[in-house]
Parts: C-alpha cells; sequence; structure tokens
C-alpha cells in the first residue's frame, strides 16, 4: 500500500502548484483541501459506474486534480467577469476535459455529473471568440446560443424537472435539529439539499435548478438561519462537517462578525462536491443524525455503509469519513485563514 503523504500548506499558500487567480479565502480553502493528500480520488468518478465503485479504488492524485479543476470552474463561473468567461475556461480547463469527457454516470448521480458535465461541455465545444464576439456581456443569451446549438436543452430540461421532483425530497429537517437521510433516497441526497430551498446548499433561492445555477451564479446564503445549528444555511457543514466552526467566518464570510458589511461571496462548490461524492459512493443506508459542533466523524463501515462516531480529536476540522477497521482517513488540512 502506498504510504500517506502530507503536505504542508503555508499561510500565503506558497507550498502549492495551484495558481492563485485572486479569489480570496475560497481559493486557499480549495488548496489546502486539494493538497491535503489523505483525499480519495474524485477524478475517475465519471468514468465510473457508481453502483460498482468504491471509495477504495480511486488514487489521492486524481481527487487531487480533478478537485483543484472544479474549483477553478466554480470560480469561474461567479467570480470572473461575463466578458471574461470564455476565454477563462478555454485557457484554463484543457487539462480536465479528458477526465470528463468520457462520462458513463448512473442515473442516481446526474445532479452532481451532469452539472459539471454541462459546463464542461459548454466551453469545451464552442468557439470562445467568436461567442464572446457575438453577445459580449450577455451571458443569458450566450448561454441559450451554446444551449441549442450543442442540443443542450433536453439536459437542462431534464434536470430542471429533476430538481423540482417531489420523490427527491429524501433529507428532512425535525424540530430537534436531527437530519434523516431515508434509506434508498440517499442517490438524490444533493438534489434533496437542493430542493429543500431554506436548505439548498448552492443557495439559489427560487429555483434550484442547474440551469439557474450557471446561468445566475451562486448567491450567498441567507443572513440569519436561527434553525440551523452553524446559523446562516450552512447545513451541510453542520450536518456532515460541523467541526468546521471555528473556520466558516472566515472562509465563507470574510470574517462578518468582525465586518459586518463585507460581502465576501460564498465558495463551498469544492467542498460540497467531496462531500457529496463520498456519501454517495458509500451509500449511505444508515440514517445519518446530528452530533453538535465542534468534532464528529463519519465512518464508512466494512460493509459499505455510512454511520456517524464521535471523535475526541483535539483538531476540528479534521475528519469527514474514516474506515476504522483499515485506518483509511479523509482529512481536511487545517486552515490558516488569516
Amino acid at each position: 500500500k502506498r504510504k500517506r503523504k502530507e503536505k504542508v500548506v503555508d499561510s500565503d499558500g506558497s507550498a502549492t502548484d495551484t495558481p492563485e487567480t485572486g479569489a480570496g479565502p475560497s481559493l486557499q480553502l480549495m488548496k489546502d483541501i486539494a493538497h491535503e493528500k489523505s483525499l480519495r480520488s474524485f477524478s475517475r468518478l465519471f468514468g465510473l459506474d457508481v453502483k460498482k465503485a468504491r471509495i477504495d479504488s480511486f488514487s489521492r492524485e486524481d481527487l487531487t486534480h480533478c478537485l483543484s479543476a472544479l474549483s477553478k470552474i466554480h470560480e469561474g463561473i461567479i467570480k470572473l467577469e461575463k466578458d471574461a468567461y470564455f476565454n477563462f475556461f478555454t485557457h484554463k480547463f484543457k487539462s480536465i476535459i479528458p477526465l470528463l469527457k468520457d462520462r458513463k454516470m448512473v442515473r442516481s448521480f446526474v445532479d452532481l455529473g451532469e452539472y459539471v458535465h454541462l459546463v464542461v461541455r459548454l466551453w469545451e465545444m464552442m468557439d470562445a471568440d467568436a461567442i464572446a464576439a457575438r453577445f459580449g456581456n450577455d451571458f443569458e443569451n450566450g448561454f441559450n446560443f451554446l444551449s441549442e446549438k450543442y442540443h443542450l436543452k433536453h439536459v437542462t430540461d431534464e434536470l430542471d424537472s429533476f430538481w423540482k421532483s417531489d420523490s427527491l425530497r429524501g433529507l428532512h429537517v425535525v424540530s430537534d435539529m436531527q437530519f434523516t437521510i431515508k434509506p434508498r433516497e440517499e442517490h438524490n441526497l444533493l438534489k434533496s439539499i437542493l430542493v429543500e430551498n431554506h436548505l439548498t446548499l448552492y443557495t439559489v433561492r427560487h429555483a434550484a435548478s442547474v440551469v439557474s445555477i450557471i446561468r445566475n451564479g451562486f448567491q450567498p446564503f441567507p443572513t440569519e438561519t436561527p434553525r440551523l445549528g452553524l446559523g446562516r444555511g450552512l447545513v451541510f457543514y453542520n450536518t456532515i462537517l460541523g467541526a468546521f466552526d471555528e473556520y466558516c467566518d472566515k472562509a465563507l464570510y470574510g470574517n462578518p462578525r468582525e465586518d459586518p458589511d463585507d460581502k465576501t461571496p460564498i465558495y463551498i462548490f469544492q467542498v460540497s462536491v467531496v462531500c457529496g461524492a463520498i456519501l454517495e459512493l458509500a451509500k449511505v443506508e444508515k440514517q445519518l443524525t446530528n452530533v453538535p459542533p465542534p468534532y464528529h466523524t463519519i465512518c464508512q463501515l466494512p460493509n459499505g455503509y455510512i454511520n456517524k462516531k464521535d471523535s475526541s480529536h483535539p483538531k476540528p476540522g479534521r475528519y469527514i469519513l474514516s474506515d476504522p477497521s483499515q485506518a483509511s482517513v479523509v482529512r481536511f488540512a487545517k486552515l490558516d485563514l488569516q
């Protein structure tokens, strides 16, 4: 077996090889996660039957590469000016196209797979200069043009109905803050979170669809959602990454406790992708209930199920998924967001 190899990330990010794009804390978050070498592979997810896939079958290097690339896609969508979208994707993402081109997704993974596939396909197939010259800053018309030209309408229409389907509501919140995932509905975990409007991971407030995400960008979380443990809509963190409490303000909100007027956008796509992939692949068939912050661990049992276990680890934010019997641990590096 390959030995675990840790890589320390300096506070200025100098130990990483990911080019700085001026994205701020979100890019640092992505760097820290992408270079925490204990992460499992995500890239080949797009070429495997998820029903047959096992976390153990993926390499850490592939995950690091794909996670970094997906994070850049996200950054490009919501951070760059609209007239720079085209050149950004054309010139920056050639290396990830082979990862996503030959995708063989099962139906249960269409939410994440189609989202990434759709984005990549747009920029992979178009004539960037011609589109930019024709539409300029009008990204809405540019998207419609690309969708029609490359026959994406059936994909977007399908996703629209898919997101809105009542059958996707597998995640429910009850009054005592217990989050329950019904057996056999875990396949649609991320979709379920998105469908529940006040719990949407991406917080597209009126239509949690891939199309509106791509067209309109990702919106900030609501400023007040007191019913959630960490507040401000951090349901995924509170449920799966509860130990991130002490980092969330700076990583996601520009530390609003010190500067209430700071309007720093939210960048959590790279985290949600990894967590969603882990949950999807591991087939959550037992209920996950909320473990109060700051510590908890989600363990992959030998039978492939996921269950939660308390962790007394002194450093919060360390564990997402672990298999105690094999000591295979997916970890987040401690973030330095000073």
